[in-house]
């Protein structure tokens, strides 16, 4: 069978819309640069290895769309998001955008939906 029933909580559905908000959101308005990209990929995986994965050699196993998935691309926007910050000057649009993904990478950790 090559579709899977995937049983999910409220809580999770809810998760996951927000998170598929907030990747379109920055993608659309090209807040999500190739340049800084890079660099934030990198610090954004090595924030996710040792802050919410702690150390743990696992972070090749993340499922898609789980709740560390979520945190690690919101780890990855986030560093990317205060690299263009730093070099760029800091609006007010991005100082709250960094607080939204902030937020999200809270509620993602810590409800574990």
């Amino acid at each position: 069978m090559l579709l899977r029933v995937v049983k999910l909580r409220a809580l999770s559905i809810i998760q996951i819309v927000l998170f598929l908000a907030v990747s379109f959101y920055l993608i659309y308005k090209g807040l999500i640069l190739t340049e800084y990209a890079v660099f934030g990929t990198i610090i954004g995986l090595i924030i996710h290895w040792s802050v919410t994965n702690k150390g743990n050699h696992n972070i090749v196993n993340i499922k898609p769309l789980s709740a560390s998935f979520r945190v690690l691309l919101y780890d990855i926007y986030l560093s990317t998001l205060l690299i263009k910050g730093f070099l760029e000057g800091f609006s007010q649009d991005l100082t709250f955008l960094c607080l939204i993904i902030a937020g999200l990478i809270v509620l993602d950790y810590f409800v574990e939906g």
